[in-house]
């Protein structure tokens, strides 16, 4: 829902040196509301590992993300709630996190760095929701 009508994307990287990155869309799913951007061989420095099973419940997940201006925000909590209906949106896992505006398209990981999905929204303190990694069926090389 956030990348829908972009025309152009903009990465902004933090860290000891901020460095911006410009991408394309690749890839937008509207159904299951997630975009695939890619970017140029070898600007990031490490590969991300996409968990497509389903994860159990109390798993612990770690929300990397900005929330309200604040970036590089670390949230950690559980995994409560898989393959919910919320709104639109067929399949959702839900999380015991808190979601701000801003949070949309932020990374959620296991306690391992692997990626378990991209939160897409939430509802109040600790109801928030994600596309879970399984439901990206497309990754480029």
């Amino acid at each position: 829902h956030v990348i829908k009508d972009a025309k152009s994307v903009r990465i902004v990287q933090y860290g000891k040196n901020v460095k911006t990155i410009y991408a394309s869309i690749y890839k937008v799913d509207t159904e299951v509301d997630y975009a695939i951007l890619k970017v140029g061989k070898g600007v990031f420095e490490s590969k991300i590992v996409f968990l497509k099973d389903k994860q159990e419940l109390d798993t612990p997940v770690i929300h990397c993300g900005s929330f309200c201006e604040l970036h590089h925000s670390l949230t950690k909590g559980t995994l409560v709630g898989v393959d919910r209906k919320w709104g639109a949106w067929k399949c959702v896992d839900q999380l015991d996190i808190t979601a701000y505006h801003g949070s949309s398209g932020a990374g959620v990981f296991d306690n391992q760095g692997r990626y378990l999905g991209m939160v897409i929204g939430g509802a109040g303190n600790g109801i928030t929701v994600m596309v879970p990694s399984r439901l990206i069926d497309f990754v480029p090389k």
